[in-house]
């Protein structure tokens, strides 16, 4: 009797976007499309009818449907898509606050494998994600430190899997490389006796962007005028809650800022991202919270260090000091000792001070920048390349690959 190939439906993010949740769906799809039926609610395909996705040869990957959301990572089209195609099994991948949404329209009797970024350090967070998370079977943070929180604050949480770096496209340039020429002829203001360093995402709230542009006017009120802050961002980007190009002309730093006209929405090639990365000195992310924080490890595949708030993830990109810098961060509290919260959420603000410590001990140290940049390689190759964040998904999914629902058909 010949076995049919198990239903799975996956969800999330587009598997044609630059976004990093669509971009890890696509190679795990490249994965596992030969051993599964796969059907894909995309998060950013909001109208039309499903269609069938083909590789070169023809060949059916999968079936993608639209979400018909109204907010991002809130499929209100899942319990249709869900009747339609009856699935074994469902694979979920969005941000934490967003199982709250989806689980009234999740089955009971569906097999449920949820992946959690989890990004912060609240444990009121934590009791409150846990109604959220309370029907889904296989509980998978993005990191070890989002495994051990959650599993610390009661949150059952079975095992941590990163995020997918290409590392195939993030790697380091030789200094003699043809493409560094051309960047220099390209970036007018670049020259080799400069240090740059570099941030490369969307400007919310969580980056700290007026933070990152204390640190710098630290820096520049050291002395250290040869520095430049290269901004892959946009300044006007609707996620910026200040107008940052009014920031930096307040603060007098028009000179020392470098910035591009990325646009989220559109991305850039991932070449060009691979020469940004490979021309900066430092990558800074002061950030408030990361769940994984992407940018870093792509910088850390390129050999390029980082100084980073020390949050969630940092020790364990940097790796006892070995990859990149953890720098100090304040948690702020009114008079009484109660937290100010962010958002309902209790975050942490980068010490200026500490942070420009780091960033200037490394400067001057191009020796131990060398050594970081050669480990984090290693590093990322070894933990977020496609091969081996697929094959971890793949292993996990196998392991659930005899529903009760082989057994007894699809229930509502």
């Amino acid at each position: 009797m010949e076995v049919r190939k198990l239903k799975l439906l996956m969800v999330s993010d587009d598997p044609d976007t630059i976004l990093s949740y669509g971009i890890l769906s696509r190679y795990l799809i490249e994965k596992l499309w030969k051993q599964y039926e796969i059907h894909y609610l995309s998060l950013q395909y909001p109208i039309g009818n499903p269609i069938k996705v083909r590789n070169d040869k023809g060949e059916i990957m999968y079936v993608k449907y639209p979400a018909h959301n109204q907010g991002q990572r809130n499929p209100k089209n899942l319990p249709n898509v869900i009747k339609q195609v009856q699935p074994d099994m469902i694979w979920t991948n969005f941000d934490v606050q967003h199982y709250m949404n989806v689980k009234p329209m999740i089955p009971t009797q569906l097999l449920w494998l949820g992946w959690i970024p989890w990004d912060n350090h609240d444990p009121m967070q934590a009791g409150r994600a846990m109604e959220g998370f309370s029907n889904v079977d296989a509980r998978i943070a993005i990191s070890k430190f989002g495994q051990d929180w959650l599993n610390e604050h009661g949150v059952e949480c079975q095992d941590h899997i990163y995020n997918i770096v290409d590392t195939d496209v993030f790697y380091p340039l030789a200094e003699d490389d043809p493409q560094r020429k051309v960047f220099k002829q390209m970036n007018q203001w670049y020259s080799d006796d400069l240090q740059v360093l570099l941030f490369v995402g969307r400007p919310n709230w969580r980056k700290r962007m007026i933070y990152m542009l204390s640190i710098l006017k630290e820096l520049l009120d050291r002395g250290n005028k040869n520095i430049r802050l290269f901004l892959h961002t946009s300044l006007h980007d609707p996620a910026s809650e200040v107008p940052l190009d009014k920031v930096i002309d307040a603060f007098g730093l028009n000179q020392y800022v470098i910035t591009t006209d990325f646009q989220w929405d559109q991305g850039v090639p991932q070449e060009q991202l691979r020469l940004i990365y490979n021309m900066a000195d430092i990558y800074i992310a002061p950030h408030a919270g990361e769940g994984f924080g992407m940018p870093i490890v792509e910088a850390m595949a390129c050999g390029t260090p980082f100084v980073a708030s020390d949050i969630c993830t940092t020790r364990e990109f940097a790796g006892d000091n070995e990859r990149g810098l953890p720098s100090e961060v304040v948690w702020p509290t009114l008079p009484n000792g109660q937290p100010i919260l962010d958002k309902g959420v209790h975050r942490s603000n980068p010490d200026v001070k500490k942070f420009a410590d780091k960033i200037e001990s490394l400067l001057r140290d191009k020796n131990r920048r060398k050594a970081m940049g050669e480990n984090g390689v290693m590093w990322a190759r070894k933990n977020c390349s496609c091969a081996a964040v697929a094959s971890k998904w793949a292993k996990l999914i196998e392991t659930y690959n005899i529903p009760v629902a082989l057994q007894q058909g699809f229930k509502e």
